[in-house]
Formats: C-alpha cells, structure tokens, sequence
C-alpha cells in the first residue's frame, strides 16, 4: 500500500506540472511584434491629435504665476500678455511677446 501511495502521489504531481505549463506560455515572436507596431501608431495617432488643435478652435492662453511668493510677473503685464493675446487670436496671427 505504501508503494501504491507514493507512486499515486507522484503521478498526480506530474500531471499537475504537465498541465499548469499552459498557463507560463507566452505569446510567440510575431504576435509580439505585430502588437508593438499597432501600440506604436495608436500612439502615433494619440500625439498628432493633441500636438495639433483642430481647425477653428481657439488656442487656451496660458499665463505666467503673477502672485505668491515666487511671482513670475505682475498682474499688469498678465493684463498686457491676454490683451495681445486676444487681440493676436482676432487678427489670426502669431503673438510675440517681449520678455520682462
């Protein structure tokens, strides 16, 4: 019976190792990369659409920290900035702004 015990017990445990090997294969060469390439122009596409604002819509004016203990700028030249700002997104054309 002790012979018969052991040897149940080994079976068992190499059936067990046999069929949890499915379960540690991994995806073959091609598949992987056949995947990278579609990651790589779903990001691709992810970049050219926020990199580019669609046609009509206005660009969001972004100013300097005007207050606080490290202030950028003060509030009248922010005043100035968003002034020339709109007046440029009006006009269609580029703003340029001199530095401080």
């Amino acid at each position: 019976m002790k012979k018969t015990g052991h040897s149940l017990v080994i079976v068992l445990a190499l059936v067990g190792s046999i069929s949890s090997t499915a379960a540690f294969a991994a995806r073959d060469a091609a598949t992987m990369i056949a995947q990278e390439k579609e990651n790589q122009k779903v990001s691709d596409e992810r970049t050219a659409s926020r990199a580019a604002p669609a046609a009509g819509t206005p660009r969001k004016i972004v100013l300097p920290l005007d207050h606080g203990p490290r202030a950028e700028t003060t509030p009248g030249a922010n005043r100035k900035r968003l002034s020339a700002a709109q007046a440029a997104a009006v006009a269609s054309s580029p703003v340029r702004f001199s530095s401080n």
